[in-house]
């Protein structure tokens, strides 16, 4: 999505440290050319932080939240004494960007519950009441209103809808 064809992005490597299998980007996709935001914390885990991890290596797109688990075993079932253990076979290892291991993977943008206040300011009620708003405002206010009290999210649709009001594209 983000990055080039055929490049080397993680592996999963065993206990002594040898290479199980390597992953790389798929040949031939089109790249997205426009602004992504993706949401993390602490809940973030398994292939989504592999994911979030490679996102943040390729610039494609701005993290926001708080940082990710930090767990880079992969789990499988195996069974012994007949009965099935879930327990990590693998571990990964990334070929780009920083190791999530242990610390997890840090957002660009950092958000901390109660630091902003969710929903409709006063003034923008004011204006809705009046009138006084066009009808891409108030598209923009019922959006704000579908997302509630979550901050994070609101966060994220704030930067979102920046983003459209200055017609930033990245590239």
């Amino acid at each position: 999505m983000f990055l080039d064809g055929d490049k080397p992005i993680f592996e999963l490597v065993d206990d002594t440290d040898s290479v199980v299998k390597l992953y790389k980007t798929p040949e031939g996709v089109e790249k997205i050319d426009m602004p992504v935001i993706v949401l993390v914390d602490n809940r973030t885990c398994l292939a989504a932080e592999v994911m979030a991890a490679i996102f943040k290596a390729s610039k494609g797109a701005i993290l926001l939240g708080s940082p990710t688990l930090g767990d880079n075993k992969v789990r499988d079932f195996i069974e012994y004494d007949d009965q099935l253990v879930f327990i990590a076979v693998n571990r990964i290892r990334m070929l780009i960007g920083d190791d999530f291991a242990q610390v997890g993977v840090t957002p660009d943008i950092l958000e901390r519950n109660g630091a902003d206040s969710a929903g409709i300011t006063v003034e923008d009620k004011k204006r809705l009441v009046q009138g006084g708003i066009t009808e891409e405002e108030k598209q923009d206010l019922q959006l704000l209103r579908k997302i509630g009290g979550d901050i994070v999210l609101r966060r994220a649709t704030d930067i979102m809808l920046g983003l459209k009001a200055l017609d930033i594209q990245t590239k």
